[in-house]
């Protein structure tokens, strides 16, 4: 990748968010101008959680312990973490009649 002010090469360094996400941040190394974050494509089930009670826990990890989480989260977050979630539940196929069953009936 190219400099968007000089033309230059492309510095990529991690950097981790307060929230705890990381991203790959561009900077020039003749410049020094930063050129923005490089957008990551992540599996979906591989997407961990930013925050929250399951902070730092993959999707797919939290989809097989905690489904019902998920249905929750996707009904109420929004942005990225909503379509992750929802890619999630979709590979694993998961849907609230599923785990309704999962549920024991009361005595």
């Amino acid at each position: 990748m190219k400099c968007t002010h000089c033309g230059g090469q492309l510095e990529e360094t991690e950097q981790i968010f307060s929230n705890g996400t990381k991203h790959i941040k561009l900077l020039c190394s003749d410049c020094r101008m930063w050129n923005g974050y490089k957008k990551q494509i992540v599996d979906s089930t591989k997407f961990e959680m930013p925050f929250g009670k399951h902070k730092g826990k993959t999707l797919g990890a939290i989809c097989e312990d905690n489904p019902h989480y998920l249905l929750w989260a996707k009904d109420n977050f929004k942005g990225n973490i909503k379509r992750r979630i929802e890619d999630v539940l979709s590979k694993k196929n998961v849907t609230k009649n599923l785990c309704i069953k999962d549920i024991p009936e009361e005595e």
